[in-house]
């Protein structure tokens, strides 16, 4: 009933969901498609927790860029509303019936995982802009995929879309005012004595 509520709020025409899909509980299949995001997406953020304190803190950044304390809370609520995006295209059918709109879910949050490793584990930020945006691509597809079954579904992704399509600029820009992490390794000035690192042989 609440969720009815919601959708009427927002003036989305109402679908009855499959509430009886395959054998799994509503409560249950509610909290593992929200689950499994936002622990992978914990999970993962811890690959680079050392290089935001110490690489990433030494890059140029724009003075637009949010603080860094707010991008674990939005991540998490955008996380929170991926799940419960997901789940309720899942009510329509489970996978059986919604193997295109899932699938294209799980390669968005594909490319949504693995950037933060790519960007902050292995400092590749211009691997990671392409993947930045295969992130913004593929939510192109699954946001109308999801919509298509169920309005609200698609409706709870767009605060995803707008913030992939933010850090993707991010991204751009932290390439622009950084060129020096882009320089052959044997280029780079010694940090200790300003001089040209000689070439290894």
């Amino acid at each position: 009933m609440v969720m009815e509520e919601i959708k009427q709020q927002l003036g989305v025409h109402p679908r009855m969901p499959n509430w009886e899909t395959h054998h799994m509980g509503t409560g249950q299949s509610l909290a593992i498609s929200v689950g499994v995001p936002v622990v992978a997406g914990f999970l993962v953020s811890f690959l680079g927790q050392k290089e935001i304190l110490t690489w990433y803190r030494g890059l140029n950044k724009p003075k637009w860029q949010p603080p860094a304390f707010l991008f674990g809370p939005v991540w998490t609520t955008l996380y929170i509303l991926c799940g419960v995006s997901s789940w309720l295209v899942w009510t329509h059918g489970g996978f059986e019936k919604q193997r295109v709109p899932l699938t294209l879910y799980g390669i968005n949050m594909l490319f949504n995982l693995a950037w933060n490793p790519t960007f902050f584990l292995f400092h590749a930020m211009q691997t990671a802009f392409w993947d930045a945006l295969g992130i913004v691509a593929s939510l192109a597809f699954v946001i109308p995929a999801f919509y298509r079954v169920e309005p609200l579904a698609g409706l709870l992704m767009l605060p995803y879309l707008a913030w992939a399509i933010f850090a993707l600029f991010l991204n751009s820009t932290l390439i622009n005012l950084n060129p020096q992490e882009f320089t052959p390794k044997e280029l780079k000035a010694d940090t200790t004595t300003g001089r040209v690192a000689p070439k290894e042989e």
